[in-house]
């Protein structure tokens, strides 16, 4: 199989005689991009200490943004006098991509850094629900990179029924992830969904979803051991 260096998320379900088990989900990240989870000093630091490679070139640009613009720079030297100035007036919390071309080898290495992390402004967009009577399926869209304000570490998900106020649920699923599977649910129930990006910096704005679990058919009541009503 051939496969770009993109990100991809990459599903997995087992199956037997019976049927198949639920689906699971993890995200690979592009190999081409070293992801830096730390501040510019650190990058720097990283740069200054690359073995094999005295002079290079390196360029900095908002990974929102098609073209430089001027508050980023570029720096052409000796490694080890590079300066986190010679790349410009960077902004906290901006996502940049920092690239830098060892001009003796013809070799490139890609970070994307924050100059400073805060937590996300905003929650998931596009909430969606699948319930079933004791269980829903969650998916959402990612929140945009100029909302995170850092590197998406997790989502967390908060979830109670509406009539159980201080037992609040919670789950978390790595920051690739655009879905998660609630088991365990009561039946014709309404509960109240809450999800939350995290970055280094903590966690952040919460999206908001109310949704409602089917009422359970009477032979799955009887194979619990239920009768209607019953939770």
């Amino acid at each position: 199989m051939n496969i770009s260096n993109a990100g991809y998320r990459v599903s997995l379900v087992a199956f037997n005689k019976v049927g198949q088990s639920p689906k699971q989900t993890v995200f690979i990240s592009p190999d081409h991009t070293g992801v830096c989870r730390a501040n510019l000093t650190m990058v720097i630091d990283r740069i200054r200490q690359k073995q094999h490679c005295k002079k290079i070139c390196v360029q900095c640009q908002d990974v929102l943004e098609t073209q430089p613009s001027g508050s980023c720079g570029t720096y052409t030297g000796n490694k080890r006098n590079i300066m986190a100035e010679d790349l410009g007036n960077m902004k906290n919390l901006t996502r940049y991509r920092i690239t830098v071309h060892c001009l003796q080898k013809l070799k490139t290495r890609t970070y994307e850094v924050y100059l400073t992390e805060g937590t996300p402004k905003s929650g998931p967009r596009n909430i969606s629900v699948q319930a079933t009577h004791n269980s829903v399926l969650v998916t959402w869209a990612p929140i945009p990179i100029d909302a995170c304000r850092g590197f998406l570490l997790k989502y967390r998900l908060y979830y109670s029924a509406g009539n159980e106020r201080n037992q609040t649920q919670v789950a978390e699923v790595d920051g690739g992830m655009t879905e998660y599977e609630i088991k365990n649910l009561s039946s014709n129930t309404v509960y109240k969904l809450e999800i939350a990006g995290t970055t280094a910096q903590g966690e952040g704005v919460r999206s908001t979803r109310h949704f409602q679990t089917h009422r359970a058919s009477w032979p799955k009541l009887l194979q619990a051991g239920k009768r209607p009503g019953d939770r």
